[in-house]
């Protein structure tokens, strides 16, 4: 894949092919929300923990230059569209997500 930029000269996180949605649960198990997170571990605090953000600002995340990106668009148009849509689809993002609830059976 080609490591393509963005106008400003930064890379967008969002559109690398490390940066992976996935579901966190509440502690209940019964509802959840999507996260996101570079599954190479780029995005650490300073103690070391793994970094992980919400869904819905991922289109915001980018830095100059990342060894392990790989974008998952052919060039620099594309990748400034995909971005839009993901910002467009930011609300989509942000919902709290209820699990079904299973009866059991008298």
């Amino acid at each position: 894949m080609s490591n393509s930029k963005s106008n400003n000269g930064h890379i967008y996180c969002a559109d690398c092919a490390f940066c992976k949605r996935f579901r966190s649960y509440n502690e209940e198990g019964t509802q959840f929300v999507f996260k996101v997170k570079c599954t190479k571990g780029r995005w650490r605090y300073l103690l070391g923990d793994e970094k992980y953000y919400d869904a819905h600002r991922v289109f915001e995340r980018r830095k100059v230059r990342c060894k392990f990106y790989e974008s998952m668009s052919g060039n620099k148009a594309e990748v400034i569209k995909f971005i839009k849509e993901l910002k467009a689809r930011a609300t989509d993002f942000q919902k709290v997500y209820q699990l079904p609830t299973f009866k059991e059976r008298s």
